[in-house]
This record gives structure tokens, sequence and C-alpha cells, in this order.
């Protein structure tokens, strides 16, 4: 008899909080007001990387990207992976007798199958989930429960999948940290369009699991990796960058419908807390902790700081950040002049933004932009010393590679290698 709940996962690809239940009035997502009436939403969820394969990586293994080993992306020639040892999710729910899909895409690894599921179906649209997904669901069974983790590319840069055309009806929202330019409306309007696609798709697995019995004794997540694909938000660690929409519905499991949650959570915080609701034994090496507490009316000790990294995206630019519910603190590792604007960034291809410093300091209650550095102003500098303290000991805490030198990536080792099989 299965009594452990099913876990469905949804991630998308760069959508931030771009939804109308995080105050977005110009995009068309009734269905992602559907789920915020029937789970809770969380209003400050942070991830641990603002680029795809980190992030991921540590939303499936609770663990920091510069633990798990996805310091960078897991494609093309940098191919960064887990660590040989590294147990993901359906590695772990597997074991405790979980069913295991992997549906629509992934980018935490280059090879897929050493994630550990039972059936990987990837490739396709989230329009094109129920025929992919529903024969699995009939065909299933039923004493085991399952753990489904869908993948949605649609709301990825360039925005220009084949039959989504641009949305601009109930306007465009340009956000406070970009210029107001005919050309990035134009820009938006695309990824708006997009944003209604996966909102559609959103709509499309809601009706699936109500058709199917996957609705009360289901616990569904949907949340994306980091933040919009945008100069100064995703690859930076400004807020832009970090934060992200994050749902979770669990009727059975007595979690509030329409509840609003304004709790910081990590995205390391995920997995152990979805091990602690289906009564499996959290790892010890897991550095996220559980938020079930906060879910279930019981004691709960709320973060009282985030971290964020980030090592290599498309070139290496390390750098790591402290955010308490105040501050932002982050810190830069290497010379560096200019902010890295993401290579899919059509619009913005030739655009330089400086960076401030070497470091920088936020107040966010007085500048939720993130446009003042107080890094140098006396009067921030018992807050400047305290913020970088605790970061540094973080990064000694958790065995950050930073603290021993620069990073190299995988492209490094095997370029030496052929090096040295040439002598």
């Amino acid at each position: 008899m299965n009594n452990k709940p099913n876990i469905i996962l949804l991630i998308t690809h760069d959508t931030g909080e771009h939804i109308s239940p995080y105050g977005i009035t110009t995009v068309d997502t009734p269905n992602c007001e559907r789920l915020a009436r029937e789970a809770v939403l969380f209003e400050n969820s942070f991830c641990t990387a603002p680029q795809c394969s980190p992030s991921r990586a540590s939303l499936v293994t609770g663990r920091f990207p510069h633990t798990n080993g996805v310091m960078g992306l897991s494609h093309a020639d940098l191919a960064w992976a887990f660590h040989e040892d590294e147990k993901p999710a359906a590695k772990l729910l597997a074991s405790a007798g979980y069913d295991t899909w992997l549906l629509g895409m992934q980018h935490e690894t280059r090879d897929p199958n050493t994630l550990g599921f039972d059936v990987v179906d990837l490739g396709f649209s989230i329009l094109d989930l129920p025929e992919h997904m529903e024969p699995l669901l009939i065909g299933r069974d039923r004493t085991k429960p399952l753990y489904c983790q869908i993948g949605c590319f649609e709301t990825h840069q360039p925005w220009d999948w084949e039959g989504t055309r641009p949305d601009s009806s109930k306007g465009i929202t340009v956000p406070p940290y970009l210029p107001d330019t005919e050309e990035i409306r134009q820009e938006l309007a695309k990824f708006q369009g997009n944003v209604k696609r996966f909102d559609q798709g959103l709509g499309q697995l809601l009706d699936l699991l109500e058709k199917h019995g996957f609705v009360d004794n289901t616990i569904l997540m949907v949340t994306t990796d980091h933040g919009v694909s945008v100069p100064l938000a995703k690859a930076t660690l400004y807020d832009p960058g970090i934060k992200t929409m994050l749902f979770m519905r669990y009727p059975k499991g007595g979690w509030p419908a329409g509840l609003r949650l304004s709790e910081m959570i990590s995205n390391v915080d995920i997995l152990p807390t979805l091990l602690e609701a289906c009564q499996i034994d959290v790892p010890d090496n897991i550095h996220g902790r559980s938020f079930l507490g906060l879910l279930t009316g019981r004691d709960y000790e709320p973060n009282r700081y985030i971290f964020s990294e980030k090592t290599f995206h498309t070139r290496y630019d390390p750098m790591r950040s402290i955010r308490t519910n105040r501050f932002k603190y982050i810190q830069y590792f290497e010379k560096s002049s200019l902010i890295e604007i993401p290579a899919a960034c059509v619009t913005w291809k030739g655009v330089r933004i400086m960076r401030r410093h070497w470091c920088e300091l936020f107040d966010l209650e007085k500048d939720p932009n993130e446009t003042k550095n107080l890094a140098q102003d006396p009067e921030y500098e018992a807050t400047l010393v305290e913020l970088r303290q605790r970061l540094a000991r973080w990064m000694k805490e958790t065995n950050d590679p930073l603290l021993d030198g620069p990073v190299a990536s995988p492209f490094y080792y095997r370029s030496m290698q052929r090096l040295k099989d040439a002598l």
C-alpha cells in the first residue's frame, strides 16, 4: 500500500517572478493565478546561482554548486557534472521505493541517464506534455509513489518558439533596471508571449493531475531556475537574478491553499523539505534546511541569510553573495569591469554595463533596485564587516574551492589532457 505522497516538480527556464501572482499585471497567466489560489506562494524564494545548471543542481541535491560539482553549464564544451558520489533527488527517492520520471527537458547534467530516473522522455514542448505523460499515468502501478520531474524550455531566450506570438495585449512590463525603449519593449513582448505559453502548459498539467486523481496526495511544486534572461538579472547576483517564483501544493498534507509566505527560502531548502514530508531520512551532507514546519504550522526558525554564487557561465566570473532581509553583500573574485550579459540576449548585443566596485553592499529596504553601492560608505562599515565575515565563514564551512585559488573548468582539464597526450 502506498502511503507516501507523489511528487510532481515543474521547473521552467529563466522566468524569475515574471507572472501575474507576483505582481506582473501585463502577462496573461490565469493558470498561475489558479495555482496561487490552490497552493502556498513564496514571496521571497531565492536560487543558489543565477545560471541554469548550477541552480537546478542545487534544487535536486540540496547542496551548493561548489559542493555538488556543477559550478557552470552542463552542456557544450563546459560540461560541468555532478561528482560521482552525488545523489540527486531521483536517486534518493528511487531508493525509497518511488517510480521516477524525467519529462520535457533537463539541464542538470550532460547525460540525463546518470540522474537515476526510470523513465527519461525529453525534447518536447510543455504544450505536448499531456500526450507524453497521460499514458504513463494510466499505465503505472499505483501501489508505488511517483516522483515526476518536468522541464519547460519556453521561457528561455531567444523567445522564438514556433507558433508563439509576442504578447502585449495587457501592455508591457519593463523592469526598473532596464531602459524603457521601443526595442526592449518588443523583445519583452516576445518573452510575455512565451510566459503565456508556459502558463497554458501549466493549465494542461493541472487538468491532467485532476483528471487522474493526482491532487490530494500529491506534492505539486512549480518553480524556475533563476531570473529573466536580460541584463542585470540572469548571470548576476542582484535580486532579479536570484529571486524565483515558487508554488507548493499538498492538500492531504494540510498545506494552506492561497497562503503567501514572506520568509526567505533558498532552493537548497527544497529537497530536505520534500524528503521530510515523505518521511525519508535527509542525508547529512545536505546544506539546505527543511521548511516543512512553515507549511504545517509547526515551529520554524526562518533563514537569517541566503547565500548565492556564480563561478562559470559563459566565462569565468567568480562571485559570492550573502543576503539578509535588509542587506545584500556581493564579493567579486576576479578583476572585471563589465557585468556579464547572457549570450542569448539578442537585443542587448554590444551593450556594455560597467561593474561598480570589487564588492557591493545594498540597503534593500531603502534601495530595492540595488542602484547605490554602500560598500565605501562609513555609515555602513559595521554591516559590511559583519556580512563579509559571515560570507567567509560560509565559504569555509562548505569547502568552497575559491579559498584555494582560481577554479579551472572541465574544458581546461580536457585541453590540458590533449596537450599531454601530444607530448
